[in-house]
């Protein structure tokens, strides 16, 4: 099947980089806020966690964007609904194979770099209490 001239072809192949992007951003947020913990720099620190949570409503953003444009176009499984449309669209060269796998690797990283900061948050929390 000629993929792109599937309508929202076009919209996936822009907003998979978009997110990968996005968390790109988000991932460096995190290792400003890792880096601010390890240095001490309390006022540095609470001002990137203050602005933590706009990271994370782009994040959710975007994300609500692709499964709005997949569901509007009869892709609506939330688990399944971009590996199907991907199944059944992509083209031989795999474009929107390799962007979803880029942005899984990105989300994985993601996930590392939440944990990793949470627990050095607690750590240091922990740290401040004794």
């Amino acid at each position: 099947m000629n993929t792109t001239t599937h309508p929202c072809f076009n919209a996936i192949s822009q907003l998979l980089p978009e997110q990968i992007r996005n968390i790109i951003v988000f991932k460096q947020h995190l290792d400003d806020i890792k880096e601010s913990i390890a240095s001490s720099q309390l006022q540095r620190l609470n001002d990137l966690i203050s602005k933590t949570p706009l990271h994370l409503a782009a994040f959710e953003a975007l994300q609500l964007k692709l499964m709005a444009t997949l569901s509007q176009n009869g892709y609506s499984d939330p688990a399944f609904a971009l590996q199907q449309f991907i199944d059944e669209h992509d083209n031989a060269s795999e474009h929107l194979l390799s962007l979803k796998q880029s942005l899984t690797e990105e989300v994985t990283a993601l996930e590392k770099a939440l944990l990793v900061n949470d627990l050095l948050i607690r750590k240091n929390h922990n740290r401040i209490k004794q």
